[in-house]
């Protein structure tokens, strides 16, 4: 039982890493931010253009 808990424990932190050293988290980010500022700027320019 132990050494399944163990097994769990390295495959997931090799997944993290994986994920982590392929920049997924970064992109991510960077997305979500841009998304949301395209966001703000097309609120903005709606109430300016009334």
């Amino acid at each position: 039982m132990v050494t399944a808990g163990v097994v769990c424990v390295i495959v997931a932190l090799g997944a993290l890493w994986r994920i982590l050293s392929a920049g997924l988290v970064v992109d991510h980010a960077l997305m979500a931010a841009s998304h949301h500022l395209e966001g703000a700027l097309g609120w903005a320019f709606d109430i300016f253009s009334y």
